[in-house]
């Protein structure tokens, strides 16, 4: 879990997220001078913030971890399994495209087993409520949960790379989930 910061340190680490995002979408092995410049802020300030590239790309995927971690749990909060799908794809489309996710590099093995962890929670929580109901699509598993929705936000992440926008791709998104796994 991230620190809480002084309200201008998170002005600033917003910035410089925003920054790297834009900046990672069109280069994905884009700089910091380029993020820098980018965020509107010197090189110096943005070393005082992330004194890696590393340490930017390794906040970048804690953000989206915690971001996923928050679709799992709004998501397992609805009671309508259609609306858990798409509360959890929304949320999960957009945690990607806010924080660059699909721009690649090597992810932190914690990091990747919490971000697993909650995918799993949800898609479990989902097909036992859908089960529950009636309300899942035939021959629907969890492993079928997991492949096809990391193939739709994949799908998802090129349109926003490309230039699409986020406010129309992660719906699109969701109502795709939503159609494929709930009756």
């Amino acid at each position: 879990m991230t620190t809480q910061l002084r309200s201008d340190a998170q002005r600033t680490h917003d910035r410089i997220f925003a920054a790297a995002t834009a900046s990672l979408a069109v280069d994905p092995h884009a700089g910091m001078d380029a993020i820098a410049q980018a965020a509107g802020i010197g090189r110096a300030t943005l070393y005082r913030h992330f004194a890696t590239r590393e340490a930017l790309l390794g906040a970048l995927r804690e953000r989206f971890v915690e971001r996923l971690e928050a679709a799992s749990q709004a998501s397992i909060g609805e009671d309508d399994p259609r609306q858990a799908v798409l509360v959890w794809f929304d949320m999960g489309m957009r945690a990607v495209a806010d924080t660059c996710t699909f721009s690649g590099g090597a992810a932190d093995p914690v990091l990747e087993s919490r971000s697993m962890a909650a995918i799993e929670t949800t898609a479990t929580a989902f097909i036992e409520k859908a089960n529950a109901l009636g309300r899942l699509q035939d021959d629907i598993d969890a492993a079928w949960v997991l492949t096809v929705g990391k193939a739709l936000i994949d799908a998802g992440a090129r349109e926003i790379a490309l230039g699409a926008s986020v406010d129309v791709i992660a719906p699109r998104v969701a109502r795709t989930a939503a159609n494929a796994f709930v009756r």
